[in-house]
This record gives C-alpha cells, sequence and structure tokens, in this order.
C-alpha cells in the first residue's frame, strides 16, 4: 500500500481583484489571485484565502515573472482561470503575445 501524500491542486485566477475572478479565487482555496494593480490585488486576498501575484496580461515580461513565481514555488500549474479581459483569437495558448492580450484588451475598452 503506498503513502504518497497527493498535494491540492494548484490554481491561478487573472484579473482576480474584483467581480466574478475574485469569486472564483475565493472558492479556489490557496489559489493565486492575480490583478495589474498590487494595491487592488492586496486588499482582494485579505476576503479570500488566496495569494497575491501580480500581473498585467499585456506585459510578456509580467507573464514571465508570474510563471518564474509558480515554476519556483511549486513547479506547475494545475488550474488556470483566465478572467481578465476577454480572449482575442483562438490558438495554441502557447502561441500567444502580448500584442494579443493588448489588442484584446483594446476591443473590450471600446465596447
Amino acid at each position: 500500500m503506498s503513502t504518497q501524500s497527493v498535494s491540492a491542486p494548484v490554481a491561478l485566477v487573472t484579473g482576480a481583484d474584483k467581480g466574478i475572478g475574485l469569486e472564483t479565487a475565493r472558492r479556489l482555496a490557496g489559489a493565486y489571485l492575480t490583478a495589474r494593480s498590487s494595491e487592488r490585488g492586496r486588499a482582494a486576498t485579505a476576503t479570500a484565502d488566496a495569494q497575491f501575484l501580480e500581473l498585467d496580461m499585456t506585459s510578456d515580461e509580467s507573464v514571465r515573472h508570474a510563471a518564474a513565481c509558480i515554476e519556483q514555488a511549486g513547479g506547475h500549474l494545475d488550474v488556470l482561470v483566465n478572467n481578465a479581459a476577454i480572449t482575442g483569437p483562438v490558438r495554441d495558448p502557447h502561441d500567444y503575445t502580448a500584442a494579443d492580450m493588448t489588442e484584446a484588451a483594446a476591443l473590450f475598452t471600446r465596447s
């Protein structure tokens, strides 16, 4: 009989400083709660069992930094809830760039 321990899934919720993103982070106890604003993100973590990670989806550098933080902490991500803004063209997640996210954000702010 194996006594291997099972750890909780590692989850990250983008745009989680308010609304649906915040409620999702609350329900995924221990998740990474992300937001562009450090101030709003940290305030949101006070209402959720979550870890704050500053993340601006329109910045390749910010996305790489967040990925490095997650890799350093546990080495993997099991659940991604992409709640920030809206999506642009649908394709493999590895093929998205900051330009794609900027375009999607611009569409969102014009609507």
